[in-house]
């Protein structure tokens, strides 16, 4: 037994603090000091997928991605890399959009049953062939940037596809703005940007793109998209819309925001193993955790496991070598064998994800194996004797 044991209040005072606006709102703390999600020990979670492993609240996440329906002429998309078919059928259940950037993605999509009605396709980096097989699903958007890029898609789409033009920091090629206008396969129905900085800077050389269009090639066109690396603000999307509008005078077009799976992050927690705790003689505790565990977005750090049995200090945690957060407060008597959680980050692509609700785990993708890895390396392969399929 420990002194918690014999004195309750003490329990009381050492229960770590979880803010709900840093966590997954499903986070408490159980009577033991292990940190839980879903209902679910993250202690548990590890001993049964490993570490590190990531962990996602089914229930928020949903409800995240049912608060992105599209309101008004905002319509969702979400960047489908990484994302596992499941949740990809979770996307597709809230009618939101998915954005396809390699055949991988594609691939993903197809075999999640991703309606091809709401995917965009962005051409840059597809190879022909990726870039022939994407336009043979009939996706919503086509994005091109190239003339070479339209000059693949001639006579190899279904019916009339509608092409948007990727316009650099709000400038598309004439060039190819030309090419598309003149290929009866294609319909022109606006341009993408990915803004650098200056997002009202990037709508107005649209908006005044636009117009180019209609007095260059007679054609009206109606939509702009604009991807973001995280979520976008769309109140400050909605500003800069309406200042280009009020600039150009031309109607608002349908708008399409495509943004990272932020949603994943925000709704999980990375479960993680100390492996190794390193005292300098003139700066704080290092605290070594598994290879693998991404930096977090606002570096937040918790001890899973147990309560703390002694004071805090700052210290760093890092992923091997790779520096998660500094200046985190975690118990002086951390030790190799602890478990930590880390909110609002995600593990290599080679960890599980696991979905946790109401108690119960759903694994969604499994720890990549090592003899997959080494089966891929031909040298390996021919040196031991061993024969592999390809997989890709």
């Amino acid at each position: 037994m420990t002194l918690l044991d014999h004195l309750p209040s003490l329990r009381r005072a050492a229960a770590q603090r979880i803010s709900a606006d840093l966590w997954p709102h499903s986070t408490v703390v159980d009577e033991l000091g292990r940190l839980c999600l879903g209902g679910v020990p993250i202690t548990d979670v590890a001993a049964e997928f490993g570490t590190p492993t990531h962990l996602l609240d089914e229930v928020e996440l949903r409800g995240r991605l049912h608060s992105r329906h599209a309101t008004g002429d905002l319509v969702p998309v979400l960047a489908a890399t990484s994302l596992p078919t499941t949740i990809m059928r979770w996307v597709d259940d809230e009618g939101i959009g998915v954005a396809i950037r390699s055949g991988a993605d594609l691939a993903a999509a197809r075999a999640a049953g991703a309606d091809p009605a709401r995917m965009v396709v962005h051409s840059r980096g597809l190879s022909h062939e990726d870039l022939v097989l994407a336009a043979s699903v009939a996706p919503a958007r086509l994005v091109v940037e190239s003339t070479m890029d339209v000059a693949y898609l001639c006579g190899r789409t279904f019916g009339r596809q509608r092409v948007l033009v990727g316009a650099p920091d709000g400038a598309p090629d004439p060039a190819v703005v030309e090419r598309v206008v003149r290929e009866p396969g294609l319909e022109l129905v606006g341009f993408h940007c990915r803004p650098d900085g200056d997002v009202e800077r990037s709508v107005r050389r649209m908006f005044s793109a636009m117009r180019a269009a209609r007095r260059d090639h007679g054609k009206f066109l109606t939509e702009v998209h604009l991807t973001f690396d995280s979520d976008p603000v769309t109140a400050f999307v909605d500003d800069a819309l309406d200042a280009a509008c009020a600039a150009t005078r031309l109607a608002r077009p349908r708008v399409v925001l495509e943004s990272g799976c932020s949603a994943m992050m925000f709704a999980g927690v990375t479960a993680c193993r100390v492996a190794s705790v390193i005292s300098p003689a003139d700066s704080p505790r290092i605290v070594v955790v598994d290879p693998g565990v991404m930096p977090p977005a606002d570096g937040v750090v918790a001890l899973a496991n147990r309560h703390p049995l002694s004071t805090a200090e700052r210290v760093t945690v890092t992923a091997g070598e790779t520096e998660i957060a500094r200046d985190v407060l975690l118990p002086c008597d951390i030790h190799p064998g602890d478990v930590l959680a880390v909110a609002r980050s995600r593990a290599s692509d080679g960890a599980p994800i696991v979905a946790v609700r109401g108690g119960t785990t759903t694994a969604l993708t499994r720890r990549a194996l090592v003899d997959e890895m080494l089966a891929r390396d031909l040298g390996y392969s021919a040196r031991t004797g061993t024969t592999s399929t390809s997989v890709g």
